[in-house]
């Protein structure tokens, strides 16, 4: 590991092809689909982080929350967007200032909120704290692997209530009932995640700040290419 890193630092200052680092990412329409087509993933995430890291080259790997998590932490990827409380990822990896982006959390529900029942919701995922929050109601948490099973599961009406970001299930609004209802619980800051154990550690999080000195801007996903 010392002597990854150490390559790592002296790649800077040398004329060898850039370093290729691992995003990882995990589906989340409409940032990140899957091409039908050929079967990877894609999106305006990506794409934005690969002009935020134009001295490295940018693989994607795309797998489920839990997977990614994984990865992280044996340092098979070395970056991924979440939030900063997410307890399966918060304690290996190393959080950039300021926010990626901003997201809107939602609980939807076939009819009112004020009867506990079952919750579609993603694997892994704390949504800052309203996972612990809505067990101690009484509701109960069904996970599934991606947003999208998530969203199928409420949609199909096998859960009573979605918790959810707002960005996928708009995306797929198309598919809920018509008397769906919302209840907005909270805008969350995501964050680029660096793994402690990546031996791009320290160049990623220095190129990153240096990024956010030359612009000031609110979220990385507002910088653009000068």
């Amino acid at each position: 590991m010392l002597s990854a890193v150490i390559a790592a630092s002296l790649w800077l200052a040398s004329e060898q092809s850039p370093p290729t680092v691992t995003l990882g990412v995990l589906v989340f329409p409409p940032e990140v689909v899957i091409n039908p087509d050929t079967g990877e993933c894609e999106g305006n995430a990506i794409k934005k982080v690969r002009e935020l890291l134009t001295p490295f080259i940018v693989h994607t790997e795309c797998a489920p929350p839990a997977r990614i998590f994984k990865m992280i932490e044996h340092g098979e990827v070395d970056l991924t967007i979440n939030i900063k409380s997410t307890p399966a990822v918060k304690d290996f990896v190393e959080f950039v200032d300021p926010a990626y982006r901003y997201l809107t959390l939602n609980l939807y529900g076939h009819q009112g909120f004020d009867t506990p029942g079952t919750v579609a919701a993603i694997r892994g995922f704390d949504y800052h704290g309203y996972r612990t929050n809505l067990t101690n109601q009484d509701f109960i948490f069904v996970d599934l692997p991606t947003s999208i099973d998530a969203i199928s599961m409420f949609t199909r009406q096998r859960t009573d209530y979605l918790l959810s970001y707002e960005s996928p299930a708009k995306a797929l609004r198309a598919y809920f009932p018509d008397d769906t209802r919302t209840q907005t619980l909270m805008k969350v800051p995501t964050h680029l995640a660096i793994s402690k154990v990546s031996p791009y550690r320290m160049q990623l999080i220095k190129h990153l700040n240096n990024l956010y000195q030359t612009q000031k801007f609110e979220t990385f996903e507002r910088y653009t290419v000068e």
